[in-house]
């Protein structure tokens, strides 16, 4: 049997750790501005959301994060290719309150 799916919080119990501002590369990295002091702090959570341009609210696992001088980038386990990578720019990173 298949576990279930968690649902996405609220909005109002929403809190905001950055925004997918770029794609790059091939392989689905992600160029995303932090709004947390510690950008690792997303690499460090073992699921995050997203929230699409398109209101689609997304369940990702954040599986690398990499910092280049002021520049921070990101891949998902579900992110796989350049493709996957466009699909989800302007995306907002969220984690429930609850998990802050």
């Amino acid at each position: 049997m298949s576990e279930a799916l968690p649902h996405p919080p609220p909005p109002e119990q929403r809190v905001l750790l950055g925004k997918v501002v770029k794609a790059r590369g091939l392989r689905g990295d992600l160029k995303f501005v932090s709004l947390s002091w510690d950008p690792q702090r997303v690499a460090n959570l073992e699921s995050v959301w997203l929230l699409t341009r398109d209101n689609e609210v997304l369940l990702v696992h954040p599986k690398r994060l990499v910092n280049e001088g002021a520049n921070t980038f990101i891949r998902f386990q579900e992110v796989q290719d350049r493709t996957s990578a466009e699909a989800v720019v302007g995306s907002e990173i969220f984690i429930a309150e609850k998990d802050r």
